[in-house]
């Protein structure tokens, strides 16, 4: 009698959870409220904002210098053995993990002439941080209720404010904001095929290339928890098939990785980055760090924490419970990162001065923020004066806005984009003519210091 005592108490208990995690952790969609558009002007809306979206990430470090310029590991790594190796190098590791996104990139630039390379490194990465905003737009509704809201996290996430020179069309480093994006899809559910087959393969691809993924596995388990049917599960279920290689490659990689670094720099850059980036963005946290130091990041701190403490305090369960998980997520990510990384000290601004240096880290905890901040605002739209709740949105989504703005433009010449690519293929092609006797040539890329090396065949083809 015991036993089955016991037994049906812990059933009353997976059901109570199965109920609580339906109810206010993934919970649907209500179409109703969102009055959502359907049929041909959904469609040509999300292609007009595609194509817009890609736009403006190249012009952020400047058109011809995106279209005509190499950036480090698109370069030297992945475009130099993708034309040098076999179709199988697409399953090859690059610092012991998985990169198959950067390397599909690759060989599709291989199989176009070179010095069409650039063009296809930089669209490509582009397309696929715009994709990943439309998707946060969608996967989004069932916790940030108000378009508004949405679109202004939607335009964040492509223009991240506090993405530095590196993480600005780079095949590279677009996996980065896919991250992100797969957050909410994980939360997501799906009310069609279409939509589960799409999201299913997004979060495949991303976890097959960046092992932050791994971080999303709590979460993906009590979601498979409750799943109702095929296509609810199928999203989440290619996440936790893609995950299998992935931890297979890290654990058996003979990567000699970085020592890791601990100290107090973990912390600074902490409130530099994220802190402050949440807030002014990499610009002009940078500036205000300049002329303020550690005053503007002990306020940004106060700030933060103070408009969680008095919005969670009035927020729904649903909000809290989302709230927690983001920043958690956020802040475990960036420091773990760091920490494992060895970047504290490089990443960390002395007195007087800023960089973008290495910002690809702070993209998923500020983005985590900010997220945690539309919803906190969105659900208290039934909780307190509705005007108060517009004002206070209003106000969120100006700070936002004001941030991507500051941090649009990123362009440094002499840093991306010396010398030209085209420039640097006529040269190496010079080189191969003039000089039978080489095989190979060098070509340089962004930054100073990255060559291309291959084959006088493929650059002369």
């Amino acid at each position: 009698m015991h036993l089955l005592a016991s037994g049906a108490r812990w059933k009353r208990g997976l059901l109570e959870l199965r109920q609580l995690l339906d109810r206010e952790v993934f919970p649907d969609t209500e179409i109703s409220a969102l009055k959502t558009p359907r049929g041909a002007r959904t469609y040509l809306g999300a292609a007009v904002f595609f194509g817009l979206a890609i736009f403006l990430q190249l012009l952020r470090v400047g058109l011809g210098i995106s279209l005509d310029s190499l950036w480090a590991e698109d370069g030297q790594v992945f475009l130099q053995e993708a034309m040098t190796h076999n179709a199988t190098i697409v399953g090859g590791e690059y610092s012991g993990y998985l990169v198959v996104f950067e390397r599909l990139v690759a060989e599709v630039a291989s199989l176009l002439p070179v010095r069409s390379a650039p063009i296809v490194f930089s669209t490509l990465a582009a397309a696929a941080v715009a994709l990943s905003g439309i998707t946060v737009w969608h996967a989004s509704k069932g916790h940030i209720r108000d378009a508004n809201l949405r679109a202004v996290l939607t335009t964040a996430t492509v223009l991240a404010p506090v993405a530095g020179l590196e993480s600005i069309s780079s095949a590279s480093y677009a996996p980065w904001y896919m991250v992100f994006a797969s957050f909410w899809l994980i939360l997501w559910r799906p009310r069609t095929w279409f939509g589960a087959v799409s999201g299913a393969g997004f979060l495949a691809l991303t976890t097959l290339s960046n092992p932050l993924m791994f971080l999303y596995m709590p979460v993906a388990l009590l979601r498979i928890l409750v799943s109702r049917g095929w296509r609810d599960a199928l999203p989440v279920s290619s996440y936790l098939v893609a995950v299998i290689p992935q931890a297979a490659t890290a654990a058996t990689t003979n990567y000699d990785a970085v020592e890791p670094f601990w100290g107090s720099e973990v912390w600074a850059v902490l409130l530099q980055r994220v802190a402050e980036g949440s807030i002014l963005g990499l610009r002009l946290g940078g500036v205000a760090w300049s002329h303020l130091g550690w005053t503007i990041l002990v306020l940004s701190f106060i700030l933060i924490a103070a408009g969680f403490i008095l919005g969670l305090s009035h927020s729904v369960r649903r909000v809290r419970i989302l709230a927690g998980v983001a920043i958690t997520l956020g802040l475990v990510a960036f420091v773990f990162t760091v920490y494992q990384r060895g970047l504290a000290v490089q990443m960390k601004w002395p007195a007087g001065s800023w960089s973008g240096d290495a910002g690809r880290y702070a993209i998923l905890p500020v983005l985590l923020v900010i997220s945690a901040a539309f919803a906190t605002i969105d659900g208290l739209r039934t909780r307190v004066d509705p005007r108060s709740a517009r004002l206070l949105g209003a106000g969120a989504m100006a700070i936002v806005l004001v941030s991507i703005a500051s941090s649009y433009r990123f362009a440094d010449p002499e840093v991306r984009g010396m010398p030209p690519w085209g420039a640097a293929v006529d040269q190496a092609t010079r080189e191969c003519q003039h000089r039978p006797s080489i095989r190979v040539a060098q070509i340089p890329i962004s930054p100073p210091g990255f060559v291309v090396t291959l084959p006088c065949g493929a650059i002369e083809s």
